[in-house]
């Protein structure tokens, strides 16, 4: 690594704006304002100021062949290694680093935090996120009265500041948990990085969207058959490309339509060795995209599936534990997941996906805005985490009411027993 490391403390803590639209310029595989080899070489003087000690190419550890790599922390507060995938080795470094970024400035979010209740806050004049609208956890009461800390967000409409809670916007994981914490569950949802701040968005508004469809879709008892997508069906370049590649290595590739009344095109993939025997990573990797463009959603599937089997076999990431190692041992399982896989039965074909693409990333946004708001959805608060001369941009996105994340301990939100009461 060249270069001096600057010390992040020195950077102001907003997203420089200057009003101007970001074109793309890279596109495969995701829409970027450059090309990835140029943001590694940004990123590459800065990458001790923010602990990271490694970058590594794993692509090598399985058979596909398709980019994967991790960037490791070992100081986090959270998960020590992060993965990234792409269709190019540079893409899926930039995509490891910009995971590891992100956390870590998220897991610095130190404040202003003012220490109250709603109603306090309310009386005094200060314009309060929908709570009632977020995801809470299961056995805990949060009202009105309940005391938890706040931290200052802006909406996205129109830069109105706006106070949420601190809970669900840092990532320090560490204990003991700072107090008010417990009614809702930390995460890294909505948590985004991007060359700049509008890219972060668009990332950050995908991925809970995406989480939103994920459960939404597993409400579904029929949607594994009905909601299942004909591959022959697919036009994309990128998509075909990285489908073949896996087809090639001998697995075993089926992919759900995910797709909900927000109307940005989201996907779920699962790959499986076809043959017998516990082979390299015998379980069914899973992975799931989001964005305007179906391509772009597709590939981000067919690309995290097959990152979710190299995260797996190098066995370095901190929450897959022996147990599910274990479960590689199942004959049945395995055997009732590769006949699923095997299936060549399909009902969604891919022109029939939502599908939007523009010139700008900016553009992007918008569209996903207005979606949002069509479906009931007008609610969406940005905490911007990225230092202002840094040559990338961090941000959490929030949206109240969209379901999310998957968790056993979360209480389902209105549109979940929305879409249950539409199954009955």
């Amino acid at each position: 690594m060249a270069g001096p490391n600057p010390s992040v403390e020195s950077w102001p803590a907003s997203f420089p704006t200057n009003g101007t639209a970001t074109p793309k310029t890279f596109r495969r595989g995701a829409h970027r304002a450059i090309e990835p080899e140029e943001t590694l070489t940004r990123l590459q003087p800065l990458l001790a100021s923010m602990e990271i000690t490694r970058v590594a190419d794993i692509t090598g550890l399985d058979v596909i062949g398709l980019p994967v790599a991790v960037a490791v922390r070992p100081n986090a507060r959270s998960n020590a290694v992060f993965q990234g995938k792409g269709m190019t080795r540079a893409a899926a470094k930039v995509s490891a680093i910009m995971e590891a970024v992100e956390t870590f400035h998220a897991e610095r979010l130190h404040g202003p935090l003012l220490w109250a209740d709603a109603r306090e806050l309310r009386q005094k004049g200060y314009r309060l996120l929908d709570v009632g609208r977020l995801s809470r956890r299961t056995g805990v009461d949060f009202s009105d009265d309940t005391k938890t800390l706040w931290i200052e967000g802006r909406h996205l409409e129109d830069d109105a500041p706006c106070l949420l809670p601190y809970e669900i916007a840092h990532v320090n994981f560490t204990l003991p948990s700072p107090a008010g914490s417990g009614y809702f569950l930390a995460s890294t949802n909505g948590l985004a990085s991007g060359n700049n701040r509008a890219e972060a968005l668009v990332h950050a508004a995908c991925e809970v969207i995406e989480r939103d469809c994920h459960i939404l879709f597993g409400l579904d008892h029929t949607a594994l058959d009905a909601r299942r997508l004909d591959l022959a069906s697919v036009d994309d370049d990128d998509a075909l490309l990285v489908i073949d590649r896996i087809k090639t290595a001998g697995l075993l590739c089926a992919v759900w339509d995910l797709t909900s009344d927000i109307g940005i095109a989201a996907f779920r993939c699962h790959i499986m060795e076809r043959d017998g025997g516990p082979g390299v990573m015998p379980l069914p990797a899973e992975g799931h995209g989001c964005h305007p463009d179906r391509g772009i959603a597709l590939v981000r599937a067919l690309l995290e599936a097959a990152q979710s089997r190299a995260t797996v076999i190098a066995g370095t990431r901190d929450e897959v534990g022996p147990d599910f190692y274990h479960r590689m041992d199942d004959p049945g399982q395995l055997a009732e997941w590769r006949g699923r896989l095997a299936s060549s039965s399909s009902a969604c074909r891919f022109d029939n996906v939502p599908h939007c693409t523009f010139e700008t990333i900016d553009e992007d946004l918008s569209h996903i805005a207005t979606q949002l708001r069509s479906a009931g959805l007008s609610e969406i608060v940005v905490l911007d985490l990225s230092p202002a001369d840094a040559p990338f941009a961090v941000a959490r996105v929030v949206i109240p009411g969209l379901e999310g994340p998957p968790s056993p301990h979360i209480i389902p939100g209105s549109r979940a027993r929305r879409h249950l009461e539409k199954m009955r």
